[in-house]
């Protein structure tokens, strides 16, 4: 325990309780979560609220919060009914209760935020039941959270266990500021970022790396887009077609409007370079997640026939489901197969199933009011068919896919990706019960586990195959295939939908890895000159690979070249010294971007040695210092532009610009 947990919070016991109760009955008056019964096991909140019009409508959990333990609650007992798992003791319950709505009222987070909060609750409280506490939220102890941290480590993914343990450090900062306890808690979580990829290390490359999808997934995926067995499969494929083509998110791809396909306004064309035909821009208009508006995402020439047919066949099988959204839209409280009917018609259980397309001994399981008749085929079950559509309606999906924060929502007729309720689970289908696909049974359905096999109608797409791969993948590696292909930052921030274009970064990967692959074959292949080269030649040449890949560690591009320094080792020892006689710095001949910058960099080293030489007449001191520097960076700048004249060195190769003769590769 640190020194922290044993300060003193100011008060007795007594005072804790008072505070926690002060803080309970404020949060009950707070107007967040408005409408939700505040005894309830579980909050139901209403579509209005500016929580659930956060959550995208892909999302498969609802818009409600369950307070019950951790035990209850964790994954294997998460389809349990509500009624069948176990609240959370009081007091407990209701400082988790005030806490969520509080930070509800004093932020403006997201559904999924809030039950992040939730779960670090469930492990806090889970704890505090363990170490014979009960349910005192006074008794917790820095112990309590660690043990809780601890359990989060074990349990869940890397990643999610460092965002819950965030959780804690709110509750124990909560707890500290409104004296719930006796003695502050001063809880620090231990957990480290997980990696982004970026970092210069093996490990942080290799962690970067996973977040892509793999070659031979990419090679079974196009396989099967090339030729789906069927139209569910057919289905699947088109979907994971629209993240190869425009990377989009997979909320985006789920809630594209159905006439997303959009050609540049104004039909202006430009000519195919391999056809002479003109062609126009074609792109797909969608739901921007970040943005939180509608834009086109333009096409790369190379995608538009992929995506065109993708969009197409899911235009296609979807259509049955989108049009029965659309007469239930047109009828609220209906389904269609009672069209004929009226609500306070009745109907038997058989008659019923068969209507519904279910075998006839289903209704034995419905839960709504039924009348036993007998008739000449016997006796049967009879229902009022206004209950029949109520049972069925209170599970539907919402008539409305996605709200803009304006105000403007798209309904589920409107939607592209519409699908029956349980169409993936064989004869629990319901064709009568149109949805949208939520995330997790689009995962499902492109790589699954064995387990998830005996429910659905077939496995994922790769399971037969051994491949695990997540939706995010085709984000990372797109993003990532874009930046080596040359793009700048604002155009791919731009076309991947985002607000900032510091959040490219976070998705470009192994870059590290590709560059400085590049740097050895350019080496050993005799394109380079330099301190290293010349080494390496002098070698036997059986040598030479080895020790090339252990001299060139790490390549990083600058605007006038690139810098094989590896700095995850070390610090440069000729930082910002590049130009000034550095062995690793290297220039690509005939690079006309890095020539410019080298020449705007000469314009300003002139005038820099121009003023030096000037305040050295004036008799500044140290003014002749500056100027010499100036005068060696204006060197380094001419030998590098050299580098394009020199008739010895092909466009493309690399070299070192080094004024020292002797750094010339020498020859065998």
């Amino acid at each position: 325990m640190n020194s922290c947990a044993l300060e003193s919070n100011g008060g007795d016991e007594q005072t804790a309780l008072v505070n926690l109760a002060e803080f309970i009955a404020g949060a009950k008056t707070l107007p967040a979560l408005a409408g939700i019964i505040w005894e309830a096991k579980e909050w139901r909140l209403q579509p209005s609220d500016p929580v659930v019009k956060k959550a995208r409508a892909h999302k498969s959990f609802g818009d409600g919060l369950i307070f019950t333990t951790r035990e209850s609650s964790s994954r294997g007992s998460m389809r349990a009914p509500v009624s069948q798992r176990s609240a959370i003791p009081s007091p407990y319950i209701d400082f988790v209760k005030a806490d969520v709505r509080t930070y509800s009222e004093a932020a403006n987070v997201s559904l999924s935020v809030l039950r992040r909060l939730l779960t670090a609750h469930q492990f806090l409280e889970r704890e505090l039941r363990r170490d014979g506490c009960g349910s005192a939220v006074n008794c917790l102890t820095l112990r309590h959270f660690h043990q809780a941290q601890k359990s989060m480590v074990a349990e869940q993914a890397a990643a999610t266990a460092y965002r819950i343990s965030q959780g804690l450090v709110h509750i124990s900062k909560v707890i500290d500021q409104r004296r719930l306890t006796t003695h502050s808690i001063g809880y620090q979580t231990t957990l480290k970022r997980p990696f982004d990829g970026d970092e210069l290390t093996d490990e942080g490359q290799a962690e970067g790396l996973k977040k892509m999808i793999s070659q031979e997934a990419l090679d079974k995926l196009a396989d099967i887009f090339a030729s789906p067995k069927d139209d569910y499969e057919r289905l699947v494929i088109s979907i994971v077609g629209l993240f190869v083509a425009g990377g989009f998110r997979a909320g985006e791809v789920l809630t594209l409007p159905v006439d997303c396909w959009h050609s540049e306004p104004g039909g202006s064309s430009r000519v195919d370079p391999d056809t002479g035909t003109m062609v126009c821009n074609e792109g797909i208009l969608y739901a921007a997640e970040k943005v939180q508006d509608y834009r086109v995402k333009w096409l790369p020439r190379d995608a538009v026939d992929m995506a065109k047919r993708a969009v197409d066949d899911l235009t296609r099988l979807c259509r049955p489901a989108r049009e029965m959204a659309r007469w239930m839209e047109n009828n609220p409280g209906r389904l269609k197969p009672f069209a004929d009917l009226a609500s306070t018609d009745w109907i038997s259980g058989k008659e019923a199933c068969s209507r519904l397309g279910f075998a006839e001994q289903v209704h034995h399981n419905w839960k709504i009011f039924k009348e036993n008749r007998i008739t000449s085929k016997g006796k049967s079950a009879w229902f009022r068919v206004g209950d029949i559509e109520r049972s069925f309606l209170e599970c539907a999906s919402s008539s409305v896919a996605y709200t803009m924060p304006n105000g403007r929502s798209q309904k589920l007729s409107e939607t592209l990706v519409v699908m029956w309720q349980n169409q993936f689970r064989g004869s629990r289908s319901a064709l009568f019960m149109p949805k949208l696909m939520t995330h997790s049974i689009l995962s499902r359905r492109i790589s699954t586990t064995p387990s998830h096999d005996n429910y659905l109608r077939s496995g994922g797409l790769l399971t037969k195959f051994g491949l695990r791969v997540t939706t995010k993948q085709f984000r990372h590696w797109l993003n990532t295939m874009a930046d080596r292909g040359g793009i700048s930052d604002i155009d791919l921030a731009k076309w991947m939908g985002r607000r900032d274009i510091t959040q490219n970064k976070v998705y470009k990967h192994g870059l590290l890895a590709v560059r400085t692959e590049e740097a050895r074959r350019l080496i050993l292949a005799g394109e380079a000159t330099g301190t290293i080269p010349r080494i390496a030649f002098s070698l036997p040449l059986a040598e030479r690979e080895s020790f090339v890949r252990a001299a060139v560690e790490a390549a990083h591009v600058m605007s006038y070249g690139m810098c094989i320094h590896n700095f995850a080792a070390s610090p440069c020892s000729n930082c910002n010294k590049c130009l000034r006689k550095c062995p690793e710095y290297i220039r690509i001949k005939g690079d006309m971007e890095q020539r410019q910058a080298l020449l705007e960099l000469k314009a300003i080293e002139e005038a820099n040695r121009r003023r030096a030489l000037e305040a050295a007449a004036d008799g500044f001191y140290g003014a002749e210092k500056w100027a010499l520097m100036a005068e060696e960076t204006l060197d380094g700048i001419d030998d590098a532009l050299a580098v394009d004249d020199d008739p010895l060195q092909v466009d493309g190769a690399r070299v070192a610009a080094l004024r020292d003769s002797n750094s010339a590769v020498p020859t065998e």
